[in-house]
């Protein structure tokens, strides 16, 4: 029997130019990009999980298990005209790992996920759940480091970026950013977008004369 949630089932390119989009209407200028900024402009109201717990005089664990989540999640109700709220864990110590939650949780929102649940996405089943949540990853590494900006940096420096370069200019996490770097030189064909480009032209420029300063210092040295 066909599973309509498996990983082939996917609308990958669909998913990636929504990242795409959710960069391009915004006001953003700079990498790494401002998740406050982005979030408000999309109406959506942060609460803090250290917040909720003294609010309820619960432990962070509690708020966590209440949730069902130890790092965020989505709060939104289907068709409803309420600002959206995204609740997560301000106690977590990598900053790299808030920042995806945020951008995961809002790729929920722009992909429309909250229409599938009456309450939690985890509530759904098993296979749905997990389907929607990999297309919230995708939604995220795009918006965090999309592939039209890793390919202009090369361009710049006339290298391939490492993991870690990826990491410091785009402000994801280790694993992430080795994620981001597995996907790209994956591809067999160059993603560009002189829209998102021209956006984010001067803080390109920026990172890639950081990185050519590097790079000549690690050669000299």
């Amino acid at each position: 029997m066909n599973n309509k949630f498996c990983y082939e089932n996917h609308d990958w390119e669909k998913i990636k130019n929504s990242a795409l989009q959710t960069l391009k209407q915004s006001s953003l200028k700079d990498f790494p990009v401002s998740l406050d900024t982005l979030l408000t402009e999309n109406n959506i109201k942060l609460r803090k999980y250290s917040a909720i717990a003294r609010q309820t005089n619960m432990s962070i664990k509690e708020v966590g298990d209440y949730l069902t989540t130890d790092d965020g999640i989505l709060l939104s109700k289907k068709d409803s005209k309420c600002r959206d709220v995204i609740a997560y864990n301000d106690t977590i110590s990598n900053e790299s790992r808030i920042r995806f939650t945020l951008s995961h949780e809002l790729g929920h929102k722009k992909l429309n996920h909250n229409s599938h649940a009456k309450t939690l996405l985890s509530q759904l089943p098993s296979d749905e759940y997990s389907y929607l949540e990999q297309e919230a990853n995708f939604f995220a590494k795009n918006l965090l480091a999309p592939f039209p900006c890793l390919s202009y940096i090369e361009e710049q420096i006339e290298q391939p970026l490492s993991a870690n370069e990826v990491q410091i200019v785009f402000g994801l996490s280790n694993m992430a950013s080795e994620f981001v770097l597995e996907n790209y030189q994956k591809l067999s064909y160059k993603i560009t977008d002189s829209k998102l480009i021209t956006q984010f032209q001067d803080s390109l420029d920026w990172w890639s004369s950081i990185l050519n300063m590097t790079h000549r210092f690690s050669i000299a040295t």
